[in-house]
């Protein structure tokens, strides 16, 4: 494994060990939940909820602390690890190719509490 394979593996472990957002982290059970209620449709899907949730990340970026893993840094880390897939670190691009569109929305929040270690 080359070193630039190697460190970078290494930043994406180092991320799962930081801990998460606290308030997102009590989000996401609630849309989990009544995902209708903060998605605003009856079609809710995975495009959706990524589009959602970084609005969510973003109006909250100032109060995220350096030692706090932002959710979108947190299950891109731990999908490209789980799936061994380097190639795009974004969490719904990564759950799409692996788990299909449809099934994506489900997966996310079975793996967002394995991420977050619930």
């Amino acid at each position: 494994m080359d070193r630039i394979k190697t460190h970078f593996l290494y930043e994406l472990r180092k991320s799962l060990d930081k801990p998460l957002d606290g308030r997102t982290a009590e989000l996401i059970p609630e849309i989990e939940r009544r995902p209708q209620l903060f998605l605003g449709s009856d079609d809710v899907n995975i495009l959706c909820l990524f589009h959602f949730l970084n609005g969510w990340q973003a109006a909250r970026f100032e109060d995220l602390g350096p030692s706090q893993a932002s959710l979108s840094e947190r299950m891109n880390a731990f999908l490209a690890l789980k799936y061994n897939d380097f190639d795009s670190l974004n969490w719904k691009d990564l759950l799409i190719r692996h788990e299909g569109e449809d099934a994506a929305f489900g997966r996310f929040f079975e793996y967002f509490h394995m991420a977050a270690g619930r």
